[in-house]
C-alpha cells in the first residue's frame, strides 16, 4: 500500500465520522473538490494581501522590489532560487538578503521562513508577515490570534518573537522617512511645459490644480491650438529662451523630439540637432533646480547606441543631484484601446526622496470597439502615428485602417484625439497638421496617472 492510499484510508475514516452513509468514492470526491476550493481561495486572497501591502508602499513612497529570487547563499537574482514577495531596499546596491528587509502577507511564506532549513541560515535584516488593517473585511484577514513572526539578523536565526504588526504601522516599521513637501509658489504647484505640442502634460496637470508658467514649441498649427485650449501662448524655438527670464516653478515637463531614436527614423541620436535639445532641457533644471522632472520619449532611446545614449542622459540628471526612475508604458495596460508605448523617465531632486512615481496598478481596458462604438475588426488599436496615414490595410505602415462591419474604415481626427485620451478638444491647422499633432502627442492617461500620483504623494 502506497502513501496515497494510506491518505485516502485516512480522509474517509475521518470523513464517515460525518458521512457515516456515503461511499468512499463520494468522500474523496468531495474532499478533493473542497481541497481545490480552498487552494483557489487562498491563492486569491494571498493576491488581495500582495496588493494592499504594493499600494501602501507606493502610497507611502517606499521604494521596493517585487518578486525576488534568492539562492542558498542569500545571493539576490539568480535562477536556482527561492522567491520573495516583497523586498525593502536597494537590490542593485546590497545585492544579498541580508542586509535588506522582505514582507509578505502569506502563510506560506511564513511557515517558510519557520522552518529549519537553509532559509533560516540567510535571514534578512528583517522578516514581516503582515495583518490586514481594521477596515478589511475579518472574513478575509488572518486570524487576529494567528502570529506573527520577525526573523532578523541581530538575533539568532531560531529567534521565534511574536509580533503582530498591521498596514498603518509598517512605514515606521521599517524605517519610513517623511517624504518633504513641495514648496508652493504663491499657493500653487507651477510647472513649464517644453517642446509641449497640443499639451498632454498641460491637459492632466491642470486638472488635478497645477499651474503652467510657460510652454513652447516651435511648430505653428501646435502654438495656435495650445492656445486655443488652454489660454497660454507658447513661446518659440527652446535655445532662443533664458533660464532667468522665465518665472519659478516646481515641476519641468519635456516630451523632447523622438525622430533621432525613434525605430522609424534615422537613428542619429545626439548627433541629430534635435536630439542635442535634451540639453536645453537641462539648463532649466540647473538654473531653477525643480522639484520633479518628467520626461517622455520613444522606448527605443532606452537601446539606442547600445544603451550609452540613455545612459548619458541618465547621468546627467543624476549629476543635477536627482534620483531617476524610468518605466515603459503601454496604452493598453491603462484604459485605452492602442498599442501604443512610451518611455517616461522621471527626475525627483535627490533631497526629497520620492520614487515610486511610475509605478501603477494596471487598469482594465475596453475593446476597441467599446471605446469608438463601431464593430472594428480589432480589439486593440495600432498606434497612432505621424506618417503612413492610408497605407494599404494590410500594407506594414498601415495604423489608421480597419475593417468596421467587414467594410474598410479609416479612424477620424475624432477617433484618435479620443483614441489618445482627449475629451473636448479642438484641434487647429489643416487636415495633415490635425493628423500631425495628434499622431506627436503623449496619450493623456500617462500623464493623469503621473499627475494624480504627484499630487498624492508631495502634496
Amino acid at each position: 500500500m502506497n502513501i496515497k492510499e494510506i491518505q485516502n484510508i485516512k480522509i474517509c475514516e475521518t470523513l464517515k465520522k460525518i458521512y457515516p452513509d456515503k461511499p468512499d468514492k463520494d468522500l474523496l470526491y468531495t474532499y478533493n473538490v473542497c481541497l481545490k476550493l480552498r487552494q483557489q481561495f487562498m491563492r486569491e486572497t494571498g493576491e488581495i494581501f500582495e496588493n494592499f501591502i504594493e499600494n501602501i508602499l507606493m502610497k507611502y513612497n517606499i521604494k521596493y522590489s517585487k518578486q525576488i529570487n534568492i539562492d542558498e547563499k542569500g545571493i539576490i537574482g539568480t535562477k536556482c532560487a527561492h522567491r520573495i514577495d516583497f523586498v525593502i531596499g536597494d537590490i542593485e546596491k546590497e545585492k544579498n538578503i541580508r542586509n535588506l528587509i522582505v514582507l509578505s502577507a502569506k502563510k506560506t511564506c511564513r511557515e517558510r521562513w519557520r522552518q529549519d532549513d537553509w532559509s533560516l541560515s540567510i535571514p534578512p535584516k528583517k522578516f514581516l508577515l503582515l495583518t490586514l488593517s481594521d477596515d478589511y473585511p475579518k472574513s478575509k484577514r488572518f486570524n487576529e490570534s494567528e502570529t506573527r513572526k520577525i526573523i532578523t539578523s541581530k538575533k539568532s536565526k531560531n529567534d521565534d518573537r511574536i509580533y503582530k504588526l498591521s498596514f498603518n504601522d509598517l512605514p515606521s516599521e521599517i524605517g519610513f522617512e517623511e517624504i518633504k513637501k513641495i514648496k508652493f509658489i504663491d499657493n500653487k504647484v507651477k510647472f513649464i511645459d517644453l517642446f509641449c505640442g497640443i499639451g498632454s502634460f498641460h491637459y492632466s496637470l491642470s486638472k488635478v490644480g497645477f499651474e503652467c508658467v510657460m510652454a513652447c514649441d516651435i511648430f505653428k498649427p501646435a502654438v495656435i491650438t495650445y492656445e486655443k485650449n488652454y489660454g497660454i501662448k507658447p513661446l518659440g524655438d527652446i535655445i532662443d529662451i533664458e533660464p532667468d527670464k522665465i518665472p519659478k516653478f516646481n515641476i519641468i515637463c519635456a516630451g523632447f523630439p523622438c525622430q533621432p531614436f525613434s525605430n522609424i527614423g534615422k537613428h542619429k541620436g545626439m548627433k541629430d540637432d534635435r536630439g542635442m535639445l535634451f540639453y536645453q532641457i537641462m539648463k532649466f533644471v540647473h538654473y531653477h533646480k525643480p522639484e520633479i522632472i518628467l520626461l517622455e520619449n520613444v522606448p527605443a532611446l532606452l537601446k539606442h547606441d547600445s544603451g550609452n545614449t540613455f545612459l548619458k542622459i541618465k547621468n546627467e540628471i543624476i549629476k543635477g543631484n536627482y534620483d531617476v526612475e524610468y518605466s515603459i508604458l503601454k496604452c493598453s495596460d491603462y484604459g485605452i484601446p492602442q498599442n501604443r508605448k512610451r518611455l517616461f523617465i522621471v527626475g525627483t531632486r535627490s533631497d526629497l526622496k520620492i520614487n515610486n512615481i511610475l509605478k501603477f496598478e494596471k487598469i482594465r481596458t475596453k475593446t476597441l470597439s467599446h471605446f469608438l462604438g463601431k464593430n472594428f475588426n480589432k480589439d486593440i488599436a495600432y498606434t497612432i502615428r505621424c506618417g503612413g496615414k492610408r497605407s494599404p490595410i494590410n500594407d506594414k505602415h498601415n495604423w489608421d485602417g480597419y475593417f468596421v462591419d467587414g467594410k474598410e474604415y479609416r479612424l477620424t481626427i475624432e477617433d484618435c484625439l479620443k483614441l489618445q485620451g482627449f475629451e473636448n478638444f479642438e484641434l487647429c491647422g489643416s487636415k495633415n497638421e490635425q493628423y500631425k499633432l495628434v499622431g506627436n502627442t503623449i496619450p493623456t492617461n500617462f500623464t493623469k496617472l503621473i499627475a494624480e500620483k504627484i499630487k498624492n504623494i508631495v502634496i
